[in-house]
């Protein structure tokens, strides 16, 4: 706090977390939004594409639909993920778009309590029935998936400044946040409660 009343300026790397500093709105501070996203170092491609499955095959041209979850878990009986409606829908979509790959990135699928594996196992067992649906895990590296994304889905409960958010939005790609959050302005959002996803998706999928 004493630091903070010497400072004239605080940097934050996401607008909503201004709520945090509701003491200083009254004195002079100024508040500035700068993101944490630096753009990756692009020679490391070919290893990375190494790591990936043998059939997700990115440089033939398809296109990629992704979601990302950091670790699928409960936090007071809810998924902060929404673990669950991203395999939902990427199960109904990867039927009704074939030539698409649609991507779950799970990050750490070592959780031992019964809702981490129940997600881990019913994503296993989507990708075993649907060829151009994948699982990756282990923290892979997504930026060259993202090369060839035509959308990211981040139906998150609560947020911070998401780093794959601005990573899709540099390589092109177009991204579908809930609405939870201030989200960056080249996001298109959606509400939980009133908002049909999978319309939302198909109608983007439909343009491209």
């Amino acid at each position: 706090t004493f630091s903070l009343s010497r400072a004239k300026s605080i940097i934050l790397v996401n607008g909503h977390l201004k709520n945090n500093y509701k003491n200083l709105y009254e004195s002079d501070f100024v508040f500035f939004v700068e993101s944490a996203f630096l753009p990756p170092d692009i020679k490391n491609k070919e290893s990375i594409l190494n790591t990936y499955p043998v059939a997700l095959k990115i440089d033939d041209g398809n296109q990629c639909v992704v979601a990302s979850i950091s670790k699928p878990s409960l936090k007071d009986g809810n998924d902060v993920y929404n673990s669950e409606l991203i395999l939902n829908v990427f199960d109904s979509l990867s039927k009704k778009f074939p030539s698409i790959y649609f991507i779950v990135a799970i990050s750490d699928v070592s959780g031992k309590d019964d809702y981490s594996k129940y997600i881990v196992e019913r994503a296993n067992e989507i990708e075993k029935i649907r060829s151009n649906l994948f699982l990756l895990s282990d923290g892979k590296i997504l930026w060259p998936i993202f090369e060839r994304a035509i959308l990211y889905f981040r139906p998150t409960l609560t947020d911070g400044d998401s780093i794959t958010i601005h990573e899709a939005n540099y390589f092109g790609s177009k991204v579908l946040c809930s609405d939870v959050v201030v989200r960056p302005s080249f996001c298109q959002l959606f509400n939980l409660s009133t908002d049909n996803v999978e319309e939302l998706m198909i109608s983007i999928l439909e343009k491209k």
